[in-house]
């Protein structure tokens, strides 16, 4: 995704249920800005998301498209 230009600017979240430090280190090698491994609970994969989702909407200032 980070090759196409137009794309390049648009951050890129891993969501998974692995804790394997290669699928980590394979995320961020292939362009990831951030690896979260999915909590079991519902009401803490509730929370989680909406952690990321104010992360990226009120604290990053990502560079223009």
């Amino acid at each position: 995704m980070h090759e196409d230009p137009a794309r390049k600017s648009i951050p890129v979240a891993v969501l998974t249920s692995s804790a394997k430090a290669q699928d980590m280190v394979d995320s961020y090698t292939l362009g990831a800005n951030c690896y979260l491994q999915k909590p079991v609970e519902l009401e803490a994969y509730f929370t989680l998301i909406q952690t990321l989702v104010n992360f990226w909407t009120q604290h990053v200032t990502l560079l223009p498209r």
